[in-house]
């Protein structure tokens, strides 16, 4: 898709869990604002990448659709989008993105 190596995102999401350990451990006032803005930071990538993926896919939705999944349940709604585009193997389990063929180029 071109939005972020996996890799990136998986240490993003580590980052974002801490923060939340780091706020209930400490009950700091600071680090429930923080954890509040990643949050909601969070949910605005996961509400963009279910809408790119549908635009790119033609899958049919609205932006309001993908606000309200992703604002709902966010694991849910990439687990949907994955489920749409084939990007796993059912029975499989691999902790990285599925191969796909290089593109073709014409010179």
């Amino acid at each position: 898709m071109g939005m972020m190596p996996f890799n990136h995102v998986l240490g993003l999401f580590g980052g974002l869990y801490l923060v939340g350990i780091i706020a209930s451990a400490t009950h700091s006032g600071f680090f429930d604002f923080v954890m509040t803005v990643c949050c909601i930071i969070a949910g605005l990538c996961c509400m963009r990448m279910r809408w790119r993926i549908r635009t790119l896919f033609n899958i049919p939705g609205s932006q309001l659709e993908d606000a309200f999944f992703s604002c709902c349940c966010g694991c849910c709604s990439i687990a949907q989008i994955a489920s749409h585009v084939e990007s796993y193997e059912p029975g499989v389990f691999a902790f990285a993105p599925r191969a796909t063929l290089e593109g073709y180029s014409f010179s």
